[in-house]
């Protein structure tokens, strides 16, 4: 989770993460593959499985639940499987043969 004395919820955007890359304290050097995900009344939490060498310490070996908040302010990039993206993408190709 990202601290409240960091930045709250409500101010994490493009901004507060390009300002994390450009000081230096996010980095773009490390993928992790992003394979479910949990939506409470309160909360969404992404189930992660991260090759990292410290993925391998903790009760469930290499992998990670990474709250919205954290995923929003560090993750530059996500890769799905096109099935779980499908109307996604049928969006994108109507929208595309329209132009």
């Amino acid at each position: 989770m990202v601290p409240t004395y960091d930045i709250p919820s409500s101010y994490i955007d493009d901004y507060a993460r390009q300002f994390r890359f450009s000081n230096g304290t996010t980095g773009d050097d490390h993928g992790i593959h992003i394979v479910g995900i949990k939506e409470t009344p309160k909360d969404v939490w992404f189930l992660i499985k991260d090759s990292g060498s410290g993925a391998r310490n903790g009760e469930n070996k290499g992998y990670y639940f990474y709250h919205n908040d954290y995923v929003k302010l560090k993750m530059i990039n996500c890769m799905m499987h096109k099935d779980a993206a499908k109307k996604l993408i049928e969006k994108f190709e109507k929208n595309q043969t329209q132009k």
